[in-house]
């Protein structure tokens, strides 16, 4: 149970992040992409997933990519309507909160997607695939947290340096 957890929470937050427009995120996605594709061929080529796991596997993998596009291109234009909304002198705040239940429930349909295509990936692998891929995950997630920890620990610092 807490390796399936970790899974669906670094797939989860990966792909918010992304969604979001977090950097990484280029004009036509093409970077982004090219990255998802080379984690998961080496990923695919680590499990000697067959050809018929690859395929089922490449194909739920390009459905998440297309939903993914639609989540950035609806996050631009409800920037932009916000934006534009709160340069007014009387912003309408229930157009406000209507945009903003709308991305809440845009992403919350993305992260049933996403779990959904976790547990189609889930399907195709064998129980030893399935081991070998929450290992990777687990030793993933635990770097990322690593990272995350001392970057947040240098801009603490920084801030408190910056109160003297």
């Amino acid at each position: 149970m807490k390796n399936a957890i970790t899974i669906l929470t670094t797939l989860g937050l990966s792909l918010s992040l992304l969604a979001c427009g977090q950097r990484g995120m280029d004009a036509d996605g093409q970077l982004m992409q090219q990255l998802v594709e080379r984690r998961l061929n080496g990923m695919l080529d680590a499990i000697e997933a067959s050809d018929a796991q690859r395929t089922q596997i490449v194909a739920v993998k390009d459905r998440m990519l297309g939903e993914l596009h639609k989540m950035k291109a609806g996050h631009k234009q409800d920037i932009q309507l916000a934006v534009a909304e709160v340069r007014k002198d009387e912003p309408d705040r229930e157009k406000l909160h209507r945009v903003l239940d709308a991305r809440i429930d845009a992403h919350r349909a993305f992260a049933h997607q996403a779990l959904d295509a976790v547990l189609d990936v889930h399907a195709v692998l064998t129980p030893a695939q399935r081991a070998a891929v929450l290992d990777k995950m687990e030793e993933m997630h635990a770097k990322r947290r690593g990272h995350f920890m001392r970057f947040r620990e240098r801009f603490l610092q920084r801030e408190i340096e910056g109160e003297k």
